[in-house]
């Protein structure tokens, strides 16, 4: 049977069509690797001696002293003592804190430098208050690193005044524009009543592997053989849960990566999730300042963040 040209040529263009009509699996020439999951990649190897020396050697010179904070429900609070929520101390004609739009802030807690070890350029007397949002961010502003909705009070004296309850939740109160509306504290009555904080002994706390610095020092080595052991003893080693001072702790990455040098080197209160608090799914907060800005109590420094799962 004789092939028809016309048919035979519209075959072939056809063909042509749908070969390059099908999206190559290849890359572009130039164009990056695709980065493979850690999960699917294949170990490399073991780390030697002398870089885990290295690493472990960076790490130790970077440790900086810590307060760890236990909390102690059973322990009835006061005006003075490190706390968490309970009545905030005002002075006398000085209304409940809240944010420029006018909301409620939440009382997170204090610290009471009377009565903790003694840390370099932290204050040796005085209270720190520390208020939140009400919002669900609790007044962070991640977007640009600052207070952002949360205030700091410095009382380097306690005169007169008198403790204030906090406002009531708008789930107690029923009105949005009285309460607020998201707290991190679980116990609506520890928020209330207020958890007494025990300063333990002063720690060193090892500079951890969320740490900027180190995540600098470990790029290209997460995937080698042992690396996650080695991360987890690392882990183990911290100072956790409440403290003030040591290193900050994030549950994602270090934020300050993003604007490297900026001085937030002290943790003016590290806070972890727990039995009285919940920081989203699990996640851990702080309060960071510059030292120089701690050394002038310059508080007005100071940036909020948290992080969770």
């Amino acid at each position: 049977m004789p092939i028809d040209p016309l048919a035979a040529v519209i075959t072939v263009v056809v063909v042509v069509v749908i070969v390059f009509a099908i999206p190559s699996r290849r890359p572009l020439a130039g164009a990056p690797e695709p980065e493979v999951p850690r999960s699917r990649r294949k170990p490399g190897a073991a780390l030697a001696a002398d870089e885990i020396a290295e690493l472990e050697t960076f790490r130790l010179a970077n440790a900086l002293p810590a307060v760890p904070l236990r909390p102690a429900p059973e322990r009835p609070v006061s005006t003075d003592g490190c706390r968490l929520g309970g009545p905030a101390w005002l002075p006398d004609g000085e209304n409940w804190p809240r944010d420029d739009e006018g909301w409620p802030l939440e009382f997170l807690g204090q610290l009471d430098f009377a009565g903790l070890p003694e840390l370099a350029d932290f204050p040796r007397q005085g209270l720190l208050q520390f208020f939140i949002g009400g919002d669900d961010l609790y007044g962070a502003d991640f977007a640009a690193p600052g207070l952002g909705r949360a205030r700091l009070f410095w009382r380097d004296r306690i005169d007169g005044g008198r403790l204030v309850e906090p406002p009531p939740l708008v789930e107690e109160a029923g009105n949005a524009d009285t309460g607020v509306e998201y707290s991190p504290f679980i116990d609506h009555a520890l928020r209330r009543r207020g958890v007494a904080l025990v300063p333990g002994e002063l720690e060193l706390d090892p500079l951890p592997d969320s740490d900027w610095r180190m995540q600098q020092r470990l790029q290209g080595k997460l995937h080698r053989a042992g690396i996650d052991r080695m991360l987890e003893a690392w882990r183990d080693g911290q100072v956790r849960g409440h403290k003030t001072g040591g290193h900050p702790a994030y549950t994602q990455a270090d934020f300050r990566r993003k604007a490297e040098g900026d001085g937030l080197d002290v943790v003016l209160f590290g806070l972890s999730s727990d039995d009285v608090l919940m920081w989203g799914n699990c996640g851990k907060a702080n309060f960071l300042i510059p030292r120089g800005a701690l050394r002038r109590r310059d508080f007005s420094r100071v940036v909020f963040w948290w992080d969770c799962c």
